[in-house]
């Protein structure tokens, strides 16, 4: 809880983000790095001078782990080696120091979704027999949900979506109670 004290307003937090996320699965640090080092083409220790192991959080489709990204050329703490981030697009502004968020799929998360929505069908349609459940449309929603369900498995989606968020309210008053960062990909 006291991680999501910086996430949400007091008294949200205790009572939607823990709820929500103190439940949720946790996978391997391996599958994290394996996933990340395959997407860039590069090993963490490359692409950043700092990655924590432990999740900041985690939910139904991925995981997030803070890291620390570091312009071409900027000194790198001594704990880390390797190639500049650019390579991998990862490049911060003007040699600053910038700490991230790292959102990481959990493993065969597609392919869960996609097997627990098989079944979902199959029991909408056998609803769909009893009379006294027709009029529910049982069948469109679990096609609607799972059409939804399957989209936010794509992280490249959801950065589309928080950039449009963030430009979206970026020209207004100033809002204190959600903070807007940079989606790199």
């Amino acid at each position: 809880a006291s991680e999501h004290s910086r996430l949400c307003p007091q008294g949200v937090s205790a009572v939607v983000v823990g709820a929500a996320c103190c439940r949720a699965p946790v996978h391997s640090f391996r599958h994290t790095r394996k996933t990340v080092e395959a997407a860039f083409g590069k090993t963490l220790e490359e692409l950043f001078d700092r990655f924590d192991p432990k999740p900041l959080a985690s939910g139904s489709i991925a995981q997030v782990h803070r890291a620390t990204l570091r312009r071409p050329g900027a000194p790198r703490s001594p704990s880390s080696a390797g190639a500049a981030h650019s390579a991998a697009g990862l490049a911060a502004d003007q040699g600053e120091v910038v700490e991230v968020v790292v959102k990481v799929s959990h493993p065969n998360v597609q392919r869960h979704i996609f097997l627990d929505f098989r079944l979902l069908a199959g029991l909408s349609a056998a609803a769909a027999r009893v009379p006294a459940l027709r009029g529910l449309s049982l069948r469109e929603s679990v096609a609607q949900f799972s059409h939804t369900m399957t989209a936010q498995t794509d992280l490249r989606v959801e950065g589309v979506h928080a950039l449009r968020f963030s430009n979206n309210f970026s020209g207004g008053p100033r809002c204190t109670c959600l903070l807007f960062g940079r989606v790199l990909s």
